[in-house]
């Protein structure tokens, strides 16, 4: 018995863009940005490194290897790169 009223906050705009170089790794924030990525590139053996488990569900489609950060800020993926990457 209550009432509401739905406000759409903002609205997704994908924005794929072509990428040349080579590259190991990519790290995603949101599903949608895995999504934009596709429409312009191909996975070939990358690594995706997500922000959480909803982003990385989306990523398992389409990568062979998927790493999810451990909290679910930007700092925590960048932490899972350096830690996926870091030389010993």
């Amino acid at each position: 018995n209550m009432n509401f009223r739905e406000v759409e906050c903002y609205q997704t705009q994908l924005t794929p863009r072509k990428i040349e170089e080579k590259i190991d790794g990519i790290m995603f924030y949101s599903p949608s940005g895995i999504e934009s990525y596709l429409r312009a590139n191909t996975v070939f053996n990358k690594m995706a490194f997500c922000i959480g488990a909803t982003t990385a569900e989306e990523a398992k489609k389409y990568f062979k290897e998927v790493t999810i950060a451990e909290v679910p800020t930007v700092e925590s993926v960048i932490h899972a790169v350096n830690g996926r990457y870091q030389v010993k």
